[in-house]
């Protein structure tokens, strides 16, 4: 169990690294590639409300990458 802990942990950290970067390391798990892939299809401007400009969606997407990776480092110290 402990094991499956650390590497939980090791999963969270890596997540919360790689919300703000645009690289994505082969080694990987399925669940966190697909994560990953959820959170840029939601970052596509194509989703953004009708009446917003570019650069404000930009600005909207970068705070929010911030925030999960804030949230994700916190549930990285529970573990």
């Amino acid at each position: 169990m402990h094991q499956r802990m650390l590497s939980s942990a090791w999963m969270v950290s890596e997540l919360s690294h790689l919300c703000l970067s645009t690289s994505r390391p082969v080694f990987l798990p399925p669940e966190a590639e697909d994560y990953l892939k959820g959170l840029d299809a939601l970052d596509n401007f194509s989703g953004a409300p009708p009446n917003i400009l570019e650069d404000v969606w930009v600005a909207v997407v970068h705070s929010r990458r911030l925030k999960i990776e804030s949230e994700l480092k916190v549930i990285c110290d529970i573990l």
